[in-house]
């Protein structure tokens, strides 16, 4: 596949644990042989790569800090239809923003909502592989969900959140993933309640739990810190140290 790029500089972004085999084995042990540079999204697939590219370099996820500030909400602007619904009942907004799939863990969020009557939880997302639907969430009258958005209007909705949730299994997949929305979150002045994702625990401003009672516990948490000034500034100090202006830098960087 290189071949085709000869006498260019190449790029590999190992961004998943993809549980290689077969062919995708070879092609991966290829493209860290012959790439200029890998990537790894994860200190998980940092380890994972470094016997054979020890100069691999560790490249999260982040934000396009500019493109979010676009959308923050002015003072006499209308909330999109559906989100205003929700607005109206007047109790803080909990949300995601993400594909939903078997990673997303939904008894997690429905044990969570059942504990907070009065927090209205809000889904934005793909139902990626049917889960969503073959679970039990949506009967939750607390728990909404307004399906997939385009980028251009997600933003709309991520800065009317009070609280934003990243609830997760810990698994393979999770182990390793990078999660974009946390530096989403974070360049909304969101507070973050998230499981015990290895990328997640870089960052003590995440509040952090392992079942639904603790999950209940730091939104409520999380909730009151939204309105410190302190906190707010230390969440946003991240956002625009993430970003992807930054992420390009580090790699043309080494490309030199």
């Amino acid at each position: 596949m290189l071949d085709m790029f000869q006498g260019s500089q190449s790029i590999y972004d190992h961004y998943d644990d993809l549980k290689v085999s077969g062919g995708l084995l070879t092609d991966h042990e290829f493209l860290l042989e012959h790439s200029s540079i890998v990537l790894a999204s994860s200190h998980l697939l940092l380890e994972a790569v470094h016997a054979s590219r020890p100069d691999a370099l560790y490249i999260p996820n982040a934000v396009d800090d500019e493109w979010v500030a676009n959308f923050k909400p002015h003072n006499q602007e209308t909330p999109p239809d559906d989100l205003a619904k929700i607005l109206r009942l007047q109790k803080p907004i909990v949300g995601y923003s993400g594909a939903l799939a078997e990673w997303f863990d939904y008894s997690l969020l429905e044990e969570t909502a059942r504990h907070l009557p009065n927090f209205e939880f809000v889904l934005l997302g793909i139902d990626y592989d049917g889960s969503l639907q073959a679970s039990s969430i949506l009967q939750h009258a607390n728990i909404h969900w307004l399906g997939q958005k385009k980028y251009t209007e997600l933003f709309h909705y991520v800065w009317r959140f009070d609280v934003a949730i990243v609830p997760f299994k810990i698994n393979d997949i999770t182990l390793a993933t990078s999660p974009i929305k946390l530096y989403e979150y974070f360049c909304c002045d969101k507070p973050v309640v998230s499981t015990a994702l290895p990328e997640v625990l870089r960052y003590n401003e995440v509040l952090i739990a392992k079942n639904s009672l603790e999950f209940s516990q730091q939104i409520q948490q999380a909730y009151t810190l939204a309105t410190s000034q302190e906190y707010q500034q230390s969440i946003r100090s991240i956002a625009h140290a993430n970003t992807w202006k930054q992420r390009v830098q580090q790699i043309t960087k080494q490309l030199k």
